[in-house]
Parts: structure tokens; C-alpha cells; sequence
């Protein structure tokens, strides 16, 4: 039987976008090889500037301090790239032809100041340093640029570079850093070796843009997430929606001023065609409150309570915030589960099986609260057996806080319930009667509680196993 990839993955928001499904970013290693002596690419006649270049570019590169918009790895990822390392192509400079910048410097720039499309900030790619040092080189009367001008818009485009690609791969920040449960290892690979494929493809003549599509995440949710993006920062430029006023609960029927309000906030998202109508909660508007609802993880009713209130009232700068947050995330997730995995949306109760790249079932799922103690953990791991007819080893947390006092208060709670009481944690542990046992003991951590199999199990028929620490 082959085995199954499942994750469980938490984002920021479930609004929008149900179905999330896990996407692969790769993680940060550095990359290893024997120096090389540069190449020197002729130099046009008359220009006298390309050796001179090199040199400028490569002194900089191996001896100036690290740009501050780089982190160390990164920094040694361009002096190795400088050094020739991991790279068949001319070494020096990377973003020159013939001591003038080549077409791919200009695309290379263009695209930096426009990484606001896929959820990243154009500052932290020094753009502004960049469009200067590419001011500096083309300004020059005759089009002979110093050395010293070509040198630092070459090392300026190599780090920024550097930095995209390793954001692309990576992340931004370690998910570890700003997420206590998540627990997906990242996947270790050599970035250092990607950028310099990556710069190689480039130099062979394949369009930047290509390159740089070909290291995102490669899942629909991506796609789906940036399109999203795009229309949500569109309606926050446009002054996002009108914020619902506070007032009794609205149901479908009733009428009043806030009825027309709650046509305008839809109709601003896309909810409806028009904000024309009645100040009435008519059918069409209620079906208009079901979607919202549905798309947002709340209960399907059309009913404006304090929940659904709250969720339309969420403006639409802090929408555009949840997607770039999400696409981050994205960037962190294991890599390409293969045909057939399992995903769980956590935030939306939603369990995703795929098989094939089609999503061919789900299903909703119980999952933690939000309590630290009770919270589901974000992990990814391999299905390697089914059990069927599953007994339920209960959590500790959840034994003491819901069971066990129902069971203190009344002693034939478990059994009426298909509990069990043992004592030990091993597979042999022996079954023993709650009567017997002071409410201390009945609390000890001597004892734990099982569910046997049957139709009322918590886990159900049938027990999909991918063991874990969690």
C-alpha cells in the first residue's frame, strides 16, 4: 500500500479561500564547492572597462562588509557565487555584458519593485539602492560607466537576487520564531546551489520572470491566494466596505437602515451584483449572507449575529494583511506531498483528501481550541498503517478536565459511556474499576482512560496512523 502524506496546517484566516492546500517551500543551507578562477567575458572594442569591472566586483564582493538588507547566509551565498562556486557559467559580473548592464539587470529591478504582487516588501531588496546604482551607470555621458559604478550595481543585483530567491524558497522569517505550534521541519537543501542554477538559466537567456515562477510554491492555493491579494488590495485603495452598526441580531425577513448597510458591505466584496434594494433582508440577500458565511468558516444560517457581525466588520486593509500572511505561510510547508495526501484546514474544521492533484473528498473535523493546553499542532507526517476498530487513548488534558469529574461524581459514568479505566501506559495494562479508588487515586497519573471501539468512539471506524510526538 503506498503511504500518504497528511499535514495539518493553521493559517490566519479562513475566509476567502477554503480549500488550502499544503504547498513546499525548501529550507536554508549553504552551498559547498572548490573555488574556481572567474571567467572574463570579452570586452566590446572601445570600452576598456569590462576587465576592469571584474576586478572592482569581485574585490567588493570578497571584501566589502554585508549589506544590510542581506542575512549572513545570504551574504555568503553571494561571495561563493562571486568565487565561482556552484556555477558553470562566467562568474564576474553576473548582471553585466561587455561592461554595459544587460537587459536581465533592468528586468531583475523592475520585478523587485513589483514583489508586492506575491506578498513580499520591495524594501527589503534594497530597490531604492538598486534604481540608484542603476541611475549612476546609465546617467554616464557616452554610456562608459566607472568601474566602480558597474562593480556596485552588479554586487547591488546579485544580493537582491540572493535575497529573493532565498524568500521565495524559505520564507521571509522561520515559522518557528513567530508560530509556538508549528512543527513542520523544514526540508534541508542547498539554496546556494538553487541561486546558482537559477543565475545560470538567466545568463543562458531564459526571461527572469520565468526563473523566479519556477521557485514558487507550486501548489493552487498560491495562485489562487496572490489573485486574491491583487482584488483585496484593489478594494482597501478603493476605501474597502462600510462597517456594520452595532444592533439586534437581523434575520431574514426583517427590515431597516442597517439592512441597507449590510447590502452595501456585501456588495463591495462581490456578495452582490448591486447595493440597489429594499432596506429588507429578502431571499436574495440572505443567500448573499450564507455564502459570506459559508466562505468564512461560520455556521450557514443567513443570520446576522454577534459573530457574523464581527466577521463583516473586518476591514478590508486587515483582509489584504491575512492573504500576505497566508502566502508566507505557504512558503514554509514540507514539500510536494506526492499524488495522494491529506490536509486539514484547522481554522475551518475542514479535513482535504487529494488524490491524483484532484481534491476528490472532504469532510469536517474536530480540532483543538484555541487554549495553548488544547490547541491542534501544526505537523506534517507520513500515513504508514490503518487500524480498524480504533481504541482512543483519551489525552491527559482532556481525561481530567471533561471525564474524569463526571466520572468522580458518578462511578458508573465510564463504563455506561464505553470508558475504561487502566492502570499503566503500557499495552498490558490492566483494566481496573473505578469503584475501587478514592477520587485522589481515581485523578492519579497512574491511571488513564481509554475508549473501547464501537460505533460512539471518538476516533470512528477506522484509524488512519501517521505516529507522531503530538
Amino acid at each position: 500500500m503506498s503511504r500518504l502524506r497528511c499535514c495539518a496546517l493553521s493559517f490566519a484566516s479562513s475566509f476567502g479561500l477554503a480549500a488550502l492546500g499544503a504547498v513546499l517551500p525548501c529550507t536554508l543551507a549553504h552551498a559547498t564547492g572548490r573555488a574556481r578562477e572567474p571567467q572574463v567575458a570579452s570586452a566590446p572594442r572601445g570600452s576598456g572597462t569590462d576587465s576592469i569591472s571584474i576586478s572592482a566586483v569581485i574585490a567588493r564582493a570578497l571584501g566589502d562588509a554585508r549589506p544590510p538588507h542581506l542575512r549572513n547566509d545570504e551574504w555568503l551565498t553571494v561571495r561563493r557565487l562571486y568565487r565561482g562556486e556552484n556555477t558553470s557559467a562566467a562568474v564576474a559580473p553576473l548582471w553585466l555584458d561587455g561592461g554595459r548592464l544587460a537587459p536581465r539587470a533592468t528586468e531583475l529591478a523592475v520585478l523587485l519593485d513589483s514583489v508586492e504582487t506575491i506578498g513580499l516588501e520591495p524594501n527589503d531588496y534594497a530597490v531604492a539602492d538598486i534604481a540608484g546604482a542603476l541611475r549612476s551607470v546609465t546617467a554616464t555621458r557616452g554610456g562608459a560607466a566607472t568601474a566602480e559604478a558597474l562593480a556596485r550595481a552588479d554586487l547591488l543585483l546579485t544580493s537582491s537576487f540572493v535575497a529573493l530567491v532565498d524568500d521565495l524558497l524559505t520564507g521571509r522569517v522561520d515559522p518557528r520564531d513567530v508560530e509556538p505550534a508549528w512543527h513542520i521541519a523544514p526540508r534541508a537543501f542547498d539554496v546556494g546551489a538553487r541561486i546558482a542554477a537559477a543565475l545560470d538559466t538567466v545568463r543562458g537567456g531564459r526571461p527572469l520572470r520565468d526563473v523566479l515562477t519556477g521557485l514558487r510554491p507550486d501548489y493552487g492555493a498560491y495562485g489562487a491566494l496572490v489573485r486574491g491579494l491583487a482584488h483585496y488590495r484593489a478594494l482597501e485603495s478603493a476605501g474597502g466596505w462600510p462597517r456594520l452598526p452595532n444592533g439586534p441580531v437581523l434575520r431574514d425577513g426583517e427590515a431597516g437602515p442597517a439592512v441597507l448597510v449590510l447590502r452595501q458591505r456585501l456588495a463591495a466584496e462581490g456578495y452582490l451584483s448591486s447595493a440597489a434594494g429594499s432596506d429588507t433582508l429578502d431571499a436574495v440577500l440572505a443567500g448573499a449572507v450564507a455564502t459570506f458565511q459559508l466562505r468564512h468558516g461560520l455556521p450557514v444560517d443567513s443570520v446576522i449575529g454577534p459573530r457574523t457581525r464581527a466577521a463583516l466588520n473586518v476591514p478590508a486593509s486587515r483582509r489584504v494583511r491575512q492573504i500576505e500572511v497566508n502566502i508566507e505561510r505557504l512558503r514554509w510547508l514540507p514539500p510536494d506531498p506526492g499524488e495522494r495526501f491529506v490536509v486539514v484546514n484547522i481554522p475551518s474544521f475542514v479535513l482535504y483528501a487529494f488524490d491524483g492533484g484532484r481534491r476528490v473528498l472532504n469532510m469536517r473535523v474536530v480540532v483543538g481550541d484555541e487554549l495553548a493546553s488544547r490547541r491542534t499542532p501544526v505537523f506534517a507526517d507520513t500515513m504508514e498503517y490503518i487500524e480498524f476498530g480504533p481504541y482512543w487513548n483519551v489525552p491527559r488534558s482532556i481525561a481530567v478536565n471533561e471525564i474524569l469529574p463526571a466520572a468522580r461524581r458518578d462511578r458508573g459514568y465510564l463504563a455506561r459511556n464505553n470508558y475504561q479505566l487502566l492502570r499503566g501506559w503500557g499495552d498490558n495494562a490492566p483494566v481496573v474499576d473505578p469503584r475501587s479508588l478514592s477520587d485522589a487515586e481515581l485523578f492519579s497519573t497512574r491511571y488513564r482512560v481509554r475508549q473501547l471501539p464501537g460505533p460512539d468512539n471518538a476516533l470512528g471506524r477506522v484509524k488512519f496512523m501517521f505516529p507522531n510526538d503530538y
